[in-house]
């Protein structure tokens, strides 16, 4: 029984089997995974590579976030530090 897949990019794929003397047209949505004669018709190697690349998405945005967070903490210990060193001032406190 082999098979033929084409049409990817239409959104569905088009899977013909022979089966004896019919041919049946059936059609699977594009990321299913089909291991008919142990192939999968690429769809798995994609439906793979997406994932890695999401979670690399993800992990990058996690990055980013954790840095900001960090920078405004930062921002707000300036301020803290500025409104306080105003504060002295005011009572005469001299800088260093």
């Amino acid at each position: 029984m082999g098979f033929l897949i084409s049409g990817a990019m239409s959104g569905t794929k088009r899977i013909l089997r022979s089966n004896g003397n019919e041919t049946e047209k059936t059609k699977k949505p594009v990321g299913t995974l089909s291991l008919e004669n142990g192939k999968g018709g690429g769809s798995y190697q994609s439906t793979v590579h997406l994932l890695q690349h999401l979670t690399q998405q993800v992990e990058t945005q996690n990055a980013v976030e954790k840095a900001w967070k960090n920078q405004q903490k930062i921002l707000l210990g300036l301020r803290e530090r500025q409104i306080l060193e105003k504060k002295l001032m005011d009572k005469g406190v001299k800088g260093p």
